[in-house]
């Protein structure tokens, strides 16, 4: 992520649970930014969801479950 982009933001959602922004979330809690990850817990890396930095959607699943109206 550009630091130019870093420096404007508060806080940076990542809509995915994959290890891969480990690296991403540690660059971004240097710039004392937040962060927050959005996954669901059974492909969500442990990384991720052993921090405070994890919403899981399974948790907020009623809340934004499109269904099908009859």
């Amino acid at each position: 992520m550009d630091d130019r982009l870093q420096n404007s933001l508060d806080i940076v959602y990542i809509a995915s649970g994959d290890s891969d922004f480990i690296r991403t979330k540690e660059n971004i809690l240097k710039k004392q930014k937040h962060i927050k990850f959005l996954a669901y817990e059974n492909n969500c890396a442990w990384e991720i969801r052993m921090g405070s930095w994890f919403i899981s959607l399974d948790s907020i699943r009623a809340e934004i479950e499109r269904t099908l109206k009859t």
